[in-house]
């Protein structure tokens, strides 16, 4: 996903941004079921579009879209032949960028566990009765998200129920004073929260990035194929992932790192015409 959280130039031109929105409009040359004809053209509009566009930012985010549209042989064949000049640069713009997205995700991952770390800590010196109440607290903020989530009353993440899971797991990880009140509290939901653990643990070793369409959804999961064959099938665990939204039919990127899932949502990204990248 390209790094977009910068601050605009004010000297871009209208023409510069149609250009680098037309490129991005083009993302489905990516795909081998693309004709090689068709693929061949893309490439050339994209080198051609790619040469009117002066601002920096935009020509990284354009050489984002190009790169992946590069996976396609016809398209990159045609690229590096009609745009041998601006290929290197083309490089040297997506490392630019793949720089800030691994500085981003960095911080982001380092703030993350500093979080994580600081809770486990607080947890592991809870008395029983602390445990306890805090046992209390999670229970009702997790009943209240999950019933605002299936009633629809109150807009709220699809996410939140998973996120309170996911700190009930830690907090039961961390302290046994707290997993047995939870226990005693709702049998059910330790039995969930225990699961959650084992999960996580599974996760870490999942890694790689998988391109192609969503072909089922579901509360938990998200299949995805990802090959010419039918039987190319990846399926993630919804709760391993952050991230756009995806619906039936979208094309998604889903890229793991130590477990956990970053999924780029294509469809959204040209609906959007590249805002929030």
């Amino acid at each position: 996903m390209s790094e977009k959280e910068t601050t605009p130039e004010l000297a871009i031109s209208a023409a510069e941004v149609e250009a680098e929105r037309r490129i991005e409009g083009r993302w489905e040359a990516s795909f081998d079921e693309m004709d090689e004809q068709t693929a061949r053209e893309w490439a050339r509009l994209d080198v051609e579009d790619f040469g009117k566009i002066n601002d920096k930012n935009l020509a990284r985010f354009a050489a984002v879209t190009i790169t992946d549209n590069m996976k396609n042989p016809a398209y990159k064949a045609e690229f590096e032949r009609a745009g041998v000049q601006a290929v290197a640069n083309i490089h040297a713009l997506k490392a630019a960028d793949d720089a800030l997205v691994a500085e981003k995700e960095e911080r982001k991952a380092r703030e993350s566990q500093a979080m994580r770390k600081e809770r486990q800590e607080r947890a592991m010196t809870w008395t029983p009765e602390e445990a306890a109440a805090q046992v209390q607290i999670d229970v009702v903020d997790y009943a209240s998200a999950l019933y605002d989530q299936l009633t629809n009353l109150r807009p709220v993440s699809r996410y939140e129920t998973d996120y309170r899971l996911n700190d009930m797991a830690e907090y039961a990880k961390a302290s046994p004073a707290y997993r047995e009140a939870l226990e005693k509290a709702v049998p059910d939901l330790a039995k969930e929260v225990a699961e959650r653990n084992t999960m996580m643990a599974e996760q870490l070793a999942v890694t790689g990035t998988y391109v192609g369409k969503v072909t089922a959804l579901s509360g938990t999961h998200l299949e995805q194929k990802v090959g010419r064959d039918p039987r190319d099938v990846m399926v993630h665990d919804r709760r391993a992932l952050s991230g756009d939204d995806a619906a039936l039919g979208n094309v998604v990127t889903i890229s793991y790192e130590m477990g956990k899932g970053r999924l780029r949502n294509h469809d959204l990204a040209v609906e959007q015409r590249g805002m929030g990248r």
